[in-house]
């Protein structure tokens, strides 16, 4: 296990930096706690966090690095992001952090589990948290919770393995090894090993009466063997495993005797079903590893393609679910095998626009509004008709706050730059302007006196179909000049008031 200690600084770039890696499916918010009284609309956002966190740091001036940043990472898959978290909780409050606001994300873009944790170094009652040889003290730490936490996750993780059916004791010592542990059998017991010591330790008498009460899930296996069918065509041996244990929880070992390249069988670890089976019991080895020709194989893609129910997807889903499959799909809605230079599969013009079209709903329904002329703007904004999706309530008062920005922004020497800085856009629409906060997801109509915006270039485009089809997503959602009707965006730049108009036929 290794603790490190990132780098403190005055405000808190962790949670955005987090919250970033999580907008790119790379990481996801395990653990939030001591965020008591934290005032927000739905469920908390990146700034609702900052906003608490800056408010606790703000308790004690002289304290000038506010955030507290560290990772705990594993070796490879050895500890689950959960147990990580767990860990990450009990070393926050070993190191002082226990009864501050913090946040516990798992992040999963290297090969080994980790934990980034951010936290306050004010706690809430002003005091700063005591940071003395930090780093000596963080080490020791860890070593203290990993020790008092091995016997624990051991007899945990052996009542787990327990659960599992499995027909012989290699097939039981094959899912200790699975959760990191080696076995070895003395005097009628199995002793399990990891972190270079013993952990635990089982009778053989008691392993011997699982196995013999055994019985195959046949319902199980027949599952099982039509999921095998249906992909192991559509691509190579290799995907095909990543893609069996990301997508089935199931995972394929090979044996192999010496001085042989062909493995000689292979055991089938199914977690989702919890059991261990033969492979022979899914597939024949020999059928597993022959890689079926081309044509087969764009056969096969095509017939999964064809046969799959599009209206349960958007077309980012829909690309997700395909990759899935070893297969990938453009903006064009061509579908590709591999590294196939020619498409294997075009999807019908009709089917790609709904699948597009249902992206935007879902993205629009994202953002908060708080009236019908900001729901018209967000519909237009995202190329959807209004009665197609319902947006979530935004918090009225929450108006007052950005008027505040505003205010700030048009009195500061950059707006363009703070403006940037906070992923906030500005459209001109119908003689209304509106502020989109994409991080926030609010869209609010700015054009009271206190919210207009001073000093804008202003550019016009008129958009023709083959432009509004590019916005597919919220991801894309910075190119706003893709609006249903003509539509002014608005661009700050320092000391100009000049108006350029552009426009693009149809």
């Amino acid at each position: 296990m290794v603790v490190r200690i990132l780098k403190s600084s005055p405000d808190f770039k962790g949670v955005h930096y987090n919250e970033d890696k999580k907008s790119k499916n790379q990481s996801a918010l395990l653990k939030s706690k001591n965020f008591e009284g934290m005032l927000c609309e739905g469920d908390p956002k990146r700034m609702d966090f900052i906003r608490y966190m800056t408010l606790v740091g703000s308790l004690n001036d002289r304290v000038k690095n506010k955030q507290f940043h560290a990772t705990v990472s594993t070796k490879g898959k050895l500890h689950s992001h959960e147990q990580l978290t767990e860990i990450g909780r009990k070393y926050l409050k070993m190191m002082g952090y226990g009864d501050n606001p913090y946040l516990i994300y798992a992040h999963y873009d290297t090969d080994n589990n980790h934990v980034h944790l951010v936290s306050t170094r004010v706690d809430k009652s002003g005091n700063k948290v005591d940071d003395r040889f930090e780093n000596i003290r963080s080490q020791k730490v860890m070593a203290k919770i990993m020790q008092q936490d091995h016997s624990r996750d051991a007899s945990a993780d052996l009542k787990k393995a327990l659960s599992y059916r499995f027909s012989t004791i290699p097939q039981f010592l094959l899912i200790m090894e699975d959760m990191g542990y080696s076995g070895k059998e003395v005097e009628g017991r199995i002793l399990l090993f990891k972190y270079g010591t013993q952990q635990e330790a089982i009778d053989m008498p008691r392993v011997d009466a699982i196995i013999e009460k055994h019985e195959p899930h046949s319902e199980r296996i027949k599952q099982l063997k039509a999921i095998f069918l249906k992909y192991r065509d559509q691509m190579d041996l290799e995907k095909f495993q990543e893609n069996m244990q990301r997508k089935f929880g199931v995972k394929l070992f090979f044996h192999q005797s010496p001085n042989r390249e062909k493995p000689y069988g292979y055991t089938i670890l199914d977690h989702s079903g919890r059991m261990v089976l033969k492979g022979a019991q899914v597939m024949k080895l020999d059928r597993l590893l022959t890689d079926v020709d081309g044509q087969q194989k764009i056969a096969s893609a095509k017939e999964n393609i064809i046969s799959m129910d599009f209206i349960n997807y958007s077309f980012n889903g829909l690309k997700q679910e395909l990759q899935k499959q070893g297969l990938s799909l453009d903006h064009e809605g061509r579908v590709y095998l591999n590294n196939r230079k020619e498409p294997v599969f075009t999807l019908p013009r009709h089917v790609l626009r709904e699948l597009k079209y249902r992206g935007r709903l879902e993205a629009a329904a994202c953002y908060r509004i708080r009236d019908q002329r900001e729901h018209i703007a967000l519909a237009k904004l995202f190329h959807v008709r209004t009665l197609d999706f319902i947006p979530k309530n935004g918090d009225p008062t929450v108006k007052d706050h950005y008027g505040e920005i505003i205010a700030g922004i048009n009195e500061g020497k950059n707006p363009n730059e703070t403006m940037q800085g906070n992923r906030f856009r500005i459209v001109q629409l119908d003689g209304h302007q509106f502020l989109i906060d994409d991080n926030e997801k609010e869209l609010l109509d700015i054009s009271d006196r206190k919210g207009v915006m001073t000093n804008l270039e202003t550019s016009e485009y008129h958009l023709g179909e083959t432009a509004k089809e590019r916005l597919t997503t919220a991801h894309h959602f910075t190119l706003l000049t893709l609006l249903l009707d003509t539509v002014s965006v608005v661009d700050y730049r320092q000391g100009k008031d000049k108006k350029r108009t552009n426009h693009q036929s149809t």
